[in-house]
């Protein structure tokens, strides 16, 4: 399933809101577009 569309958004600690390094990654659409994001992450 390709992935047309993502944001990814690092944010280096401690200024991030935990005080730690953090990833977000936000895709639009169902479970199925999460699952093939998560699987492409893996594969890397």
């Amino acid at each position: 399933m390709p992935l047309d569309q993502a944001l990814v958004l690092a944010m280096a600690g401690p200024r991030s809101s935990t005080g730690e390094d953090v990833v977000e990654i936000h895709t639009h659409g169902s479970m199925a577009v999460t699952a093939a994001a998560l699987r492409m992450l893996g594969d890397a």
